[in-house]
């Protein structure tokens, strides 16, 4: 595809860079930064960073694109790549620094508390050096014991030291949990799952699954493609049928910690639709790893 077929694509908003696309339909893109939407000017497509697709590719500023502008069919430059899960597995790498640690105080502890039996707890001998038990005969009579040898007083040498365990401070890292994920029902008043489409699965059986309908799966899905693609992430009312009054939505990772209000404003929405179908109040913080339901005030696609 070259630039001239792109912008003749009457579909597309002018704004958005013709070259961007979903991976099996470069002429439909996401209007919002996601990790579907490819840039079919570089050869492989490969999805793009989600910041930069904000700032360019989504933006009439794509003309100044530095891939924009470079010679077409060439691989798509390192620093404008997406790369999945980066934020939350840095969260992850410091995670496993605090649990390694953690084993190694443990394992100084079992040490030593072996050392310290091994060296402090010997039985005591059964007489103590310096006393002699008299001789009891056969005829009743006690044979007195030898008078002590009077010995020069010799200083008695330590052969153990005293040693005093010193017990360090643990500090036990967070457990990370992620309220927002897929497969979990998000929201308060009304329950709905972000569901991974997989090998096999239809609108039918994911309905069935869920105990909603057909109707209402494709009524809050922002354009659902039909049939289902394989790993497309698909918007699901929990044990409900009557979805009225409710908008479609699309799937949103979180790629950095971000305030609630915040990530309201970069996606262009209403703060408090977000907050409402997302179960969130304006003060919270979302984390890199979750993911949070996009409201449009449009109909669904099917």
């Amino acid at each position: 595809m070259n630039a001239s077929e792109g912008m003749d694509n009457a579909n597309r908003n002018p704004e958005v860079c013709p070259f961007l696309g979903l991976g099996d339909d470069p002429e439909t893109a996401l209007s919002f930064p996601s990790a579907h939407n490819r840039c079919f000017h570089a050869k492989p497509a490969l999805p793009v960073k989600l910041e930069f697709q904000r700032a360019y590719c989504l933006d009439i500023n794509h003309t100044s694109c530095e891939e924009f502008n470079r010679e077409p069919d060439t691989p798509l430059l390192q620093e404008l790549r997406f790369e999945a899960g980066a934020g939350i597995k840095g969260k992850f790498g410091k995670a496993g620094i605090w649990i390694i640690l953690l084993a190694f105080v443990v394992v100084a502890l079992v040490v030593w508390q072996v050392l310290s039996r091994g060296f402090l707890g010997l039985e005591p001998s059964e007489h103590l050096p310096g006393v002699t038990v008299p001789v009891i005969s056969t005829d009743g009579s006690q044979t007195p014991p030898p008078l002590p040898t009077q010995m020069q007083d010799t200083p008695t040498p330590t052969l153990f030291a005293t040693v005093t365990p010193t017990f360090q401070t643990r500090t036990f890292a967070p457990t990370i949990v992620i309220s927002h994920a897929l497969e979990t029902p998000i929201g308060v008043q009304y329950k709905l799952v972000i569901h991974r489409v997989v090998a096999g699965e239809s609108i039918m059986s994911i309905a069935n699954q869920y105990w909603t309908t057909v109707d209402a799966i494709q009524a809050v899905n922002y354009n659902l493609p039909s049939p289902l693609r394989i790993d497309w992430l698909i918007i699901v009312p929990v044990n409900r049928t009557d979805i009225q009054g409710l908008p479609s939505f699309e799937a949103y990772e979180v790629t950095t910690d971000i305030a609630v209000r915040t990530l309201a404003q970069q996606l262009t929405i209403d703060p408090a639709l977000f907050e409402l179908y997302n179960g969130l109040g304006n003060n919270e913080f979302l984390t890199a790893g979750e993911w949070v339901l996009v409201p449009h005030m449009s109909t669904a696609t099917p």
